[in-house]
């Protein structure tokens, strides 16, 4: 069983490194966006969520071309906030966040990358996609 599951993923991964499959909702008309993001995390966002202030942040999102992300928060910087990494699936309109239960829809424009949630158990995870679009700055 471990021997199938282990293939099927595999042939998932490497599908999906090659780029963007069919997604079962649309194709996108733009391809996965690479590079860095940055959103800021406000207080006032924490509280319209009913979160704790003290979490306010900005946040930046690394997505490299090789499949692989990282997130790093900073100002502050939190040392119980290590930065988080891992390798992302893309099958059209849609990413998820190996390393991480989240699953979320995609769209790009004009340097912004939005998502919408399809799975992000974390409450502050889930506002994180969400706050504000992510502004493309590299």
């Amino acid at each position: 069983m471990h021997k199938r599951l282990n293939a099927a993923l595999f042939g998932f991964v490497a599908l999906t490194a090659a780029g963007p499959a069919a997604s079962s909702h649309t194709t996108p008309s733009t391809p996965f966006p690479t590079g860095t993001f940055l959103q800021k995390i406000t207080a006032a966002d924490l509280y319209r969520a009913g979160l704790d202030l003290n979490d306010a942040h900005w946040d930046r999102l690394t997505l490299r071309a090789d499949g692989t992300w990282t997130d790093i928060w900073f100002h502050p910087r939190v040392t119980s906030q290590p930065p988080a990494h891992g390798r992302y699936l893309v099958r059209g309109d849609t990413v998820r966040f190996l390393g991480t239960p989240d699953t979320v829809r995609w769209h790009y424009a004009a340097k912004k990358l939005t998502f919408a949630i399809i799975h992000v158990p974390d409450p502050l995870a889930r506002l994180g996609y969400i706050a504000h679009p992510w502004r493309k700055i590299n």
